[in-house]
């Protein structure tokens, strides 16, 4: 330790170069040394070096975590770089563990100007070392909420934390598992945990081991952890719970701890919560009732709990942020924001319901001048509509964030701020948005207009649009936002809950909490007189003033009776027992459940009025206050219905003795039977004898609705057991089918029913068929269902057939093109008939992928294809044209393919058309693909209508040479390898030459072009077009041209648009010589690796020697003399090709196009005349 001490000898008399030559001479010696460190750290320090400094420092306390010198000196760094609430929690813990009392002293006092960082050093100095188990509500991950930064944040004071994420499903159903216990799964959770920042992470499993058992080892890790922390004599642990199912853990588990539940989110907001179930409104009084404190995150929370439900153990502890992860953010601008252009408004985080996205849309829109950027998770499709303006970016990590944060000139949250969820939310988003210095704009957010510098708030377009001008023009105070910031860290909700731990909050405290509360909801709704904050404003007021807050409560809602504000007035309303505004309310309501409106008037109407409260309570969702109620009334009949109605609310089953004389006219009652809740199966098997088909078949139908699968699924095993005779032997197939559609096999179902309406058709099997077609959009096919079987249609088949055909909207089709080298939807989309236009909404569009496709394509009634690319469903009619007359092998056929035949089958089975050349085509695609035979039409191809046009002026403005005497000719040989499978190569071509040949002499070529006129145009497939293009370029011959991709879509035609002013055609194994045959003009073959692509590819149509009309060349001698047979004589191989072309075209005209539309409009035509009823 000499060395160290002669470090320390130079630091202390600040000779810094003899210090930092010491250090840097034995570092690798001293790495495990903390002292090393430390001194390290200080050198850093003098030199003010203070990110290097705070490195150093932790390396030392990585070591020895309770050196008092080493974490003074950590916390006079981080004072340095301005992060004060760590200096803060580092100084504290100096304290714990420095003997110097002097220093100690000075620490005391060093933090009575501020009472948040004063918090913060007391929490660490004086908190014992304490286990924290988080009952998480999400895992551990990239993106950080509040509970990974409360768990980081309580490591850093120094204490244990376990991170409990919820369980995770494994399906186990293989005989290997048979002896599979608990014990080997929570030791697997124990192997498995994570230490990230400290924290330890541990991840539950479940396992489903068949036969509907299950292993669940969640709350025996946690009981584990409480029964190890007991046997080490610790402290009491405390448990931290997030979400209300939690609550059954809890009473499970043995020995002492604290529990704290942390209330986030308003669990009684079902239609905008993303988590939980009907349970949680149960659940959470449990959860609360077991809890020995609660803090709430927003304004709204916080009164529920204590001016409404007057629970005297609950503290506010909002959202907050560290100056660590969002402060002095420096680096350069990431990629992906580069191109986007200033100024940039920033929506960070995710995208549900609650995401107010017409808003959104029309913000963005007014604001064309400025850059919106999503940076964004959830449902995206949210925002399914692109705008010039508008910018995706994948969710960002959270130490990513901050950088793209830095780039941006706003960040806003456009919420729907009227909805229960979010008007019991304070969003971290916008902590994190102030800390990076930006101002925020954000909808009319309670918390967000409290204590929140910089903040604009608005909830229109218009006015959003003026705040965000406001904004810009704002300037950022960074005295405001490094306050804000010391006032709302991490570390100081950290320091709530030890203090709430340790017993330090009085009830004095508590009270000052209350009335700032109360001071700055008054602020509030002065400011922007916006009823939802009035009605917080008078929530505040019913703790002390219910008369007042009445009044309050009746102003807000009649200015705007949103569902929050019309439950707050129904609370008030039931406590000051003000039974005849309550019966007003409920009644003029529009976010009450009918059944509930029309019981309360069923009962008024029999003088009931006990009943009046109760119903209030099932209003608003209040059990606590309907258990409380209900011990008021002595009717057994109303007791019994009203506390089963509250399990079907709650998704519970029946409970208690059914009454004789329950009351069957309530409307209560008769919702829970018509819903199946009060279970009249056993009644309906003890009449199955005596009903009909239809009347079972509609019996099955309305429990499908409400029911779930397996009750219905042992009524239907009933009927197959029983002597019931059927007159239609597929009845109980059509039944199971429906349960099958209920249990999401809706494509199974699919494929069973178009089975029976190919081989049986049968009105049950169609109609339900035509049922699914409605709910899957297909109209067109269910209209077309329903006309088929009209005389057997049941009425609610009816209501469904009228409201599809009153629908007036253009059918839609889809045209998807590929490519302009012979693109058959190309040519369908030219050669489009008058009658055809007027009754249909056409589009063409280019193949991309599914998700960047137009909405148009996808929410069009039919699409249609040309190389199977799109993916085809049971919403939109699909007709597959196909690119060619089949001579090489693919799919099934091709030797090289890789994909299953599984594969194959899902791709192709909802193809509903193949337009087809012959009886030939239809054979050998057939081969391939594997269709049913009637899916197959022959129309002929729509891109050989295009081969009856002339345009030999384009070939003369590509080559520059005058064609009036001249020959053309096309080259147009097939590619040997695809760039989607590099690896797949199907033939040895030779690139010495674009012909293949084994000896090919240029210039004797060249010449043979000039002497014969000759210009040879080269066409290859645009998966080789790269390489070609600089075989050509290498030629230096004005006779040879490329014709590219780009130059026949810069011409805005197609490639057969030009094939038809050749002529003479060379091509090897591509398939366009079958349909040049249709200008009986000559074709010369060069099959120079016939024998190598017959291996790797193979061919449909053998022998090759038959199925090519016309010579077959291998070198360039006969290649020459065949061209000048060829165009010397027109009848020189004639009658093989016109052998060839009966065998491949049924048709050899040029009107296939006609021929396609007027099936296209024989498919999207409704069998006879829509009946309306």
């Amino acid at each position: 330790m000499e060395i160290l001490s002669l470090i320390a000898k130079e630091l202390e008399i600040n000779n810094i170069e003899e210090a930092y030559n010491l250090i840097s001479i034995n570092e690798q010696d001293f790495l495990e040394n903390e002292e090393f460190w430390n001194l390290k750290g200080i050198l850093c320090l003098k030199v003010q070096e203070f990110e290097t400094a705070a490195n150093c420092f932790m390396k030392s306390l990585d070591i020895n975590k309770t050196n008092g010198e080493t974490l003074y000196n950590y916390a006079y760094t981080l004072n340095c770089l301005n992060r004060s609430s760590d200096s803060a929690l580092y100084f504290g813990l100096a304290y714990r563990f420095l003997t110097n009392e002097d220093i100690k002293s000075n620490l005391l006092n060093s933090y009575s100007e501020s009472s948040e960082l004063k918090r913060i050093f007391e929490a660490a100095a004086f908190s014992k070392e304490k286990m924290f188990i988080m009952l998480s509500s999400c895992g551990w991950g990239d993106i950080y909420q509040r509970m990974h930064h409360i768990a980081r944040s309580l490591f850093m004071y120094g204490h244990r934390v376990l991170y409990i994420a919820p369980s995770v499903e494994a399906d186990l159903n293989s005989g290997s598992f048979v002896d599979l216990g608990m014990h080997h799964l929570k030791r697997y959770s124990w192997d498995n945990m994570r230490v990230i920042d400290g924290v330890n992470i541990i991840q539950p499993i479940i396992v489903r081991t068949g036969g509907g058992n299950y292993l669940n080892n969640y709350t025996d890790i946690i009981q584990d952890i409480l029964d190890a922390y007991v046997d080490d004599g610790d402290e009491v642990p405390t448990l931290i719970s997030y979400l209300p199912y939690q609550v059954n853990t809890i009473k499970e588990l043995k020995g002492e701890f604290t529990h704290i539940y942390e209330c986030v989110d308003d669990h009684s907001d079902l239609e905008h919560a993303f988590w939980g179930g009907k349970h949680d409104i149960e659940w959470e009084q449990e959860l609360m009732d077991s809890a020995d404190a609660i803090t709430t995150t927003a304004t709204a929370l916080y009164l529920q709990r204590v001016a409404i439900e007057n629970r005297s153990n609950v503290y506010m502890s909002k959202n907050a942020v560290n100056e660590s992860d969002f402060f002095s953010v420096q680096g350069a601008i990431p990629t992906d924001l580069v191109n986007i252009p200033e100024p940039r408004i920033a929506y960070t985080g995710a995208i549900y319901e609650r995401f107010d996205v017409e808003l959104f849309y029309e913000v963005v829109k007014l604001n064309p001048d400025k850059s919106f950027v999503v940076i964004g998770f959830g449902k995206l499709e949210l925002l399914k509509d692109r705008l010039p303006n508008l910018y995706f970016i994948e969710a960002k990590k959270h130490n990513e964030l901050k950088l793209y944060l830095k780039h941006m000139q706003i960040g806003i949250i456009p919420f729907k701020d009227k909805t229960d969820l979010i008007i019991n939310t304070d969003s971290i988003k916008h902590y994190e948005y102030l800390a990076c210095g930006l101002p925020v704009v954000t909808t009319l957010i309670p918390d967000s207009g409290i204590e929140k510098p910089h903040t604009f708030l608005a909830n229109t377009a218009e006015e959003f649009t003026k705040v965000i001008n406001a904004a810009l023009n704002s300037k950022m105070n960074n005295v405001n936002i490094t306050d804000f910031i010391i006032k709302n860290n991490w570390h100081l909700r950290a320091a709530l809950l030890l203090n709430l731990v340790n017993g330090k909050i009085t009830e004095f405290e508590q009270r000052l909490e209350f009335e700032l509360i109360g001071r700055n909801l008054e602020i509030l709704k002065e400011r922007f007189r916006f009823p939802v904050f009035d009605a917080l404003y008078a929530v505040y007021l019913s703790k002390d003033d219910r008369v007042q807050s009445e009044a309050n409560l009746k102003i807000a809602y009649e200015r705007l009776p949103t569902k929050y504000i019309e439950k707050q007035y129904l609370r008030v309303l039931i406590i000051n027992n003000n039974l005849s505004e309550l019966i007003d309310v409920i009644g003029l309501s529009n976010n009450i459940n009918l059944e509930l409106k029309n019981e309360l008037t069923f009962r008024i109407e029999r003088l009931e009025y006990e009943c009046v409260l109760l119903i209030a309570t099932f209003c608003i969702n209040d059990k606590s206050s309907y258990d409380r109620y209900i011990k008021l009334i002595s009717d057994e009949n109303i007791i019994f219905l009203y506390n089963n109605y509250w399990n079907y609310i709650l998704g519970n089953v029946t409970s208690g003795k059914t009454p004789s004389n329950l009351d069957k006219e309530s409307p209560m009652y008769e919702l829970m039977v018509d819903s199946g809740f009060f279970n009249l199966f056993t009644e309906f098997e003890s009449q199955l004898l005596n009903l009909t088909e239809k009347e079972i078949e509609e019996q099955i139908i309305e429990w499908l609705e409400i029911e779930s699968v397996q009750p219905v699924m042992k009524v239907i095993s009933k009927l197959e057991e029983s002597a019931f005779s059927l007159s239609d032997k597929l009845f109980v197939e059509i039944l199971k089918a429906r349960v099958l559609v209920k249990d999401g096999r809706k494509e199974e179902v699919f494929k069973f029913l178009k089975e029976i309406e190919r081989t049986s058709p049968n009105h049950r099997s169609g109609l339900l068929l035509a049922e699914l077609y409605g709910e899957e959009g297909n109209r067109t096919r269910a209209l077309q269902g329903y006309t088929c079987y009209f005389e057997n249609i049941s009425n609610r088949q009816l209501h469904k057939y009228n409201k599809l055909s009153t629908i007036t909207n253009k059918t839609r089709i889809a045209l998807i093109t590929t490519t302009s080298s012979g693109c058959n939807a190309r040519a369908l989309s030219v050669n489009i008939p008058e009658y055809i236009q007027e009754k249909y909404e056409i589009r063409l569009f280019q193949e991309q992928s599914y998700d960047a496709y137009d909405l148009f394509v996808k929410e069009s009634d039919m699409v249609i294809t040309t190389q199977a690319n799109y993916p085809f469903n049971n919403r939109q009619i699909n007709i597959e044209l196909w690119h060619g007359f089949p001579i090489k092998a693919m799919e099934r056929m091709d030797l090289t393919e890789r994909k299953s035949s599984e594969f194959l089958d899902k791709w192709w089975e909802n193809v509903d058309i193949v337009s087809s050349y012959s009886s030939m085509f239809n054979t050998l695609f057939n081969s391939c693909i594997g269709l049913r035979a009637n899916k197959y039409k022959i129309t002929g191809a729509p891109r050989n209508d295009l081969l009856a046009q002339n345009n030999r002026v384009w070939f003369y403005q590509l080559s520059g040479i005058d064609l009036t005497d001249e020959k053309i000719i096309i080259y147009t040989p097939t590619f040997r390898s695809s760039m989607f499978n590099p690896s797949k190569v199907e033939g040895e071509r030779s690139w010495s030459n674009f012909f293949g040949f084994e000896h090919f002499q240029q210039e004797r070529f060249n010449e043979f072009l000039e002497q014969s006129k000759i210009t040879l145009f080269v066409k290859y497939h645009w998966v080789e077009e790269a390489t070609a293009k600089e075989h050509i370029s290498n030629l230096n011959c004005p006779r040879v041209r490329l014709i590219t991709e780009g130059d026949i879509v810069d011409s805005g035609m197609d490639f057969y648009e030009l094939l038809s002013s050749a002529d003479l055609l060379i091509t090897d194994y591509s398939s366009i010589f079958f349909d040049y045959l249709l200008l009986d003009r000559p074709i010369i073959f060069t099959p120079t690796d016939l024998e190598s692509y017959k291996k790797n590819r193979g061919f449909l149509l053998e022998p090759y020697e038959f199925w090519t009309p016309g010579p077959k060349v291998y070198d360039q001698v006969s290649f020459q003399e065949e061209i000048s047979k060829s165009l010397g004589d027109k009848e020189y191989f004639s009658f093989e090709r016109k052998q060839i072309r009966s065998l491949i075209h049924q048709y050899n005209d040029f009107n296939s196009s006609d021929r396609v539309w007027e099936l296209i409009d024989q498919e999207l035509s409704i069998n006879d005349k829509l009946k309306l009823v």
